[in-house]
């Protein structure tokens, strides 16, 4: 599945991911990854990610806040279940859990979102498309 390129949707907390999003350049981040701002990944539901995957991506990235840091108190803990929840959801659909993670990342370490972005990218490029999927 080499020739296949994911498309891969990135929740970035506004506090946190995205002060480091908007510093990659953008070519060290894969073209089919797109960064969503979002004020907490707390806020961003079940029903999102799963539009987001029926809009044509393959697999989602949340970026929450590290734990204690959270502006919001419990986003990223509420980010969490919802990742849980959703990973039970597409196992028993047939779909694999691995198509939606969650990597807590702190403001100042570009590095670890640099590492994370394009190690889940591969993945997702390795799973290859879903399954019964229309492409959009």
């Amino acid at each position: 599945m080499s020739d296949f390129e994911p498309k891969m949707l990135v929740f970035c907390c506004e506090n946190s991911s995205f002060l480091i999003a908007n510093k990659i350049p953008r070519n060290e981040i894969p073209n089919k990854v797109t960064v969503v701002k979002v004020p907490c990944c707390g806020q961003v539901g079940t029903n999102e990610m799963l539009s987001a995957l029926q809009n044509g991506a393959d697999g989602l990235l949340m970026m929450p806040c590290m734990d204690e840091n959270c502006k919001h108190l419990r986003g990223n803990i509420r980010a969490n279940k919802r990742v849980d929840y959703l990973s039970t959801v597409f196992d028993e659909a047939g779909i694999s859990s691995e198509r939606i993670k969650i990597v807590p990342i702190a403001a100042n370490n570009e590095f670890s979102y640099r590492e994370a972005v394009n190690t889940i990218y591969e993945h997702l490029r390795n799973l290859g498309p879903i399954e019964g999927k229309v492409s959009k």
